[in-house]
């Protein structure tokens, strides 16, 4: 920033200028990325990757078609999801979230496919807006908690 403040206006007031807006930001952004690392742990959430792209698979001992029940009631936990925005098909679910502090919003989608005795969930949360390289924790927050949802489903089961 102070090169593109300096070639603009020159003199060192606008290197200096420059150069503190710089900083400025690069200390907000990364304040903003260590405040969804915190939160992310404070709910019991792994922040071990914080990149807006972000997928995870589950292992379920259910067919296809109940897998692909438990992950569209599993998606009902994941925060701003608009529930007008789910699509289904036979094996996919395609939805999308609201906009929040930390991004545009997401595109959340699920695929079922059968696996060793039972079922694999693969979700996958990718931002509405392509050029985004910092969402807060958002995408890793949507995996997790469905992947959460998921797993505490299962847990609660009745065993057969």
């Amino acid at each position: 920033m102070g090169v593109y403040f300096y070639l603009q206006y020159p003199g060192i007031s606008a290197l200096i200028g420059g150069l503190t807006a710089g900083l400025l930001f690069g200390l907000i952004m990364a304040w903003n990325q260590w405040r969804g690392e915190e939160r992310l742990r404070s709910r019991g959430l792994n922040a071990d990757d914080m990149r807006p792209f972000q997928e995870k698979s589950v292992r379920l001992p259910l067919t296809p078609e109940a897998a692909m029940e438990r992950a569209r009631s599993a998606l009902t936990s994941i925060r701003k999801l608009n529930g007008d925005s789910v699509q289904m098909t036979t094996n996919r679910i395609v939805a999308t979230t609201g906009i929040t502090w930390q991004s545009f919003g997401e595109r959340i989608t699920v695929d079922v496919r059968p696996g060793e005795a039972g079922s694999v969930v693969c979700i996958s949360s990718r931002p509405k807006v392509r050029t985004t390289v910092a969402d807060g924790g958002k995408g890793r927050e949507n995996v997790e908690v469905f992947a959460k949802a998921l797993e505490e489903a299962k847990q609660s089961e009745p065993a057969t």
